[in-house]
């Protein structure tokens, strides 16, 4: 009866001798990271609110990782429809047959972006600890997104009339056609956008794949845009709602991009 019970029991013990084996294993490689300076490397790949990313990571220490790579925005296009305002009392009689052509238009806003990340995790435990506080700067160009559209009426008023100004309003701001009816400006912000999140998950795994998650928020600066190479400045209307009087739009209060990022990380070395 013992020697059966010997037999059970040992049974039993082989998965937990093989987890702990398995367990000393991935102490033994966190140890050896936290010996060596730059001599473990990575890479990491996932999507986010930043777009497609991915880059190489370096292990300084248990408590620094620093990492570099790229964030590429696809084209996601926002469209709005919009009026196409003519100053009518500055067109005469005889160019009144010019005045053809839908007066709405579709204006589409376009997110397409990429940029260059440099981000380094600090993990205030060290050690095995997954959490870390994230920091970095982004550098993409000032330029964040494209607007653009066309008028077929601003095309044909254009074309008898170059001189007079056709535009149309968007965020309470007043952008120009040109002489093809073609509408195109800017929203801009920081070329060098810093960065300051929360992570978790190491950028460099103890084993060969890991997992990774960010959430934090990107700084912008100050919203703007431009046409033409100047800045547009917010038209001063006479009658403003009481509701937006005393407010600005939350971008405006507010200009941080939000980041969420899942990503897949891997140890080259």
């Amino acid at each position: 009866m013992n020697r059966k019970l010997l037999t059970v029991f040992l049974l039993a013990s082989l998965p937990l001798a093989a987890w702990t084996k398995g367990d000393n294993t991935e102490e033994s490689s966190i140890n050896e990271m936290q010996r060596g300076v730059f001599n473990h490397v990575g890479i990491y790949l996932g999507p986010g609110s930043e777009g497609i990313n991915f880059g190489v990571s370096a292990c300084v220490t248990s408590y620094l990782e620093l990492s570099a790579g790229m964030s590429i925005v696809p084209s996601i296009k926002l469209s709005d429809e919009v009026d196409v305002d003519l100053p009518y009392h500055e067109i005469s009689e005889e160019h009144w047959s010019h005045i053809i052509g839908n007066s709405e238009t579709d204006m589409n806003v376009d997110f397409a972006r990429t940029t260059f990340d440099v981000k380094a995790s600090f993990y205030p435990w060290g050690g095995k600890s997954k959490f870390c506080i994230v920091t970095g700067l982004s550098f993409g160009g000032k330029e964040l997104a494209k607007i653009s559209a066309f008028s077929d009426l601003a095309h044909n008023v254009k074309k008898a009339l170059p001189q007079i100004n056709v535009t149309s309003d968007f965020e309470d701001y007043e952008f120009s056609y040109d002489n093809q009816g073609n509408l195109k400006a800017e929203i801009r912000g920081y070329a060098v956008r810093p960065y300051l999140g929360i992570g978790i998950g190491r950028m460099i795994p103890s084993r060969r794949v890991g997992f990774r998650f960010d959430f934090g928020c990107q700084y912008m600066g100050k919203i703007k845009f431009h046409q033409n190479g100047r800045e547009v400045k917010k038209k001063n209307e006479t009658f403003v709602d009481k509701g937006e009087s005393n407010g600005k739009k939350f971008y405006e209060k507010i200009p941080v991009y939000p980041v969420l990022r899942f990503t897949l990380t891997g140890r080259i070395l």
